[in-house]
């Protein structure tokens, strides 16, 4: 059995949000569709930061979806202090391995 506790969505529908509770462990789930401009894509990763950090009770994330970028600094040259900040602070990679 599952019930959710909390959901989001931002107003353009790019970053979806939802907290179950599944059998007593608690998982959120985070869905987001990154803009393809660049110059949008900054604001967009300073809302998503804003939107997990504001959850400081999310212990098991989930994120997925399509970030219209690459996630390792080996197959990105062009990063901002943001986008560096967001991938250290929680981990992400864009291969699967956690």
């Amino acid at each position: 059995m599952y019930n959710v506790q909390y959901s989001f969505s931002n107003n353009s529908g790019r970053i979806v949000l939802i907290t179950v509770n599944i059998n007593g462990q608690k998982v959120s789930f985070c869905n987001i569709y990154a803009p393809n401009n660049p110059s949008e894509q900054l604001e967009f990763i300073q809302v998503l930061n804003n939107c997990i950090i504001d959850k400081s009770e999310l212990t098991n994330l989930i994120v997925g979806g399509d970030w219209n970028c690459t996630l390792t600094k080996k197959r990105e040259k062009r990063w901002n202090t943001v986008e560096t900040n967001t991938i250290q602070a929680f981990n992400f990679n864009d291969n699967g391995n956690f």
